[in-house]
């Protein structure tokens, strides 16, 4: 195999780059080739590709949950597909269904657990949209009382200034 600069490409504006110029079949097929050594380059470098030793929480045929090893409040688990795919956009149905199965799952745990049954569900996919991890997973994040002043906008609070709204009155 020919030598790489990096492990893998954390957007795809690079493959665009890459790949813009060239025409047709001449650039998939170069693209083709090009994606597969590096999702395998990807994957031996993936820290979500070697979890072994992580907090198992729950796992199935095509996924597994573990804790979050930076948590952004007790309990917070990944689900994490087990084939290296970039974002939940590139796993097959089953793979994506296996891993929402999952998220059910480990919150059924986590309740029991940690006492909360308040929870964000939240995937990050593609670097503007703040995934640093180049392989594709589901943060569940248990909420409890008081941990924020204000909780409402929940997951709009991405973009912080749009989280809160005035409501339409029907």
């Amino acid at each position: 195999m020919r030598e790489r600069r990096r492990a893998y490409r954390p957007c795809f504006e690079e493959w665009k780059d890459l790949f813009g110029s060239r025409s047709g079949a001449t650039a998939r097929r170069g693209a083709t080739i090009r994606a597969k050594e590096d999702s395998e380059l990807a994957s031996e470098n993936c820290i979500f590709c070697n979890t072994a030793g992580e907090k198992l929480v729950a796992e199935n045929a095509l996924a597994q949950a573990v804790y979050d090893t930076y948590p952004v409040s007790p309990g917070h688990v990944l689900v994490i597909p087990r084939r290296h795919a970039l974002t939940i956009w590139d796993l097959s149905d089953e793979e994506y269904a296996s891993c929402f199965a999952l998220v059910r799952q480990a919150r059924a745990i986590i309740e029991a657990r940690h006492g909360t049954d308040a929870f964000n569900v939240g995937v990050n996919c593609g670097v503007l949209a703040g995934q640093s991890v180049m392989h594709a997973h589901i943060h569940l994040i248990p909420r409890y009382r008081g941990d924020v002043p204000d909780p409402r906008g929940g997951i709009r609070n991405v973009i912080p200034h749009k989280a809160h709204y005035e409501r339409r009155k029907t």
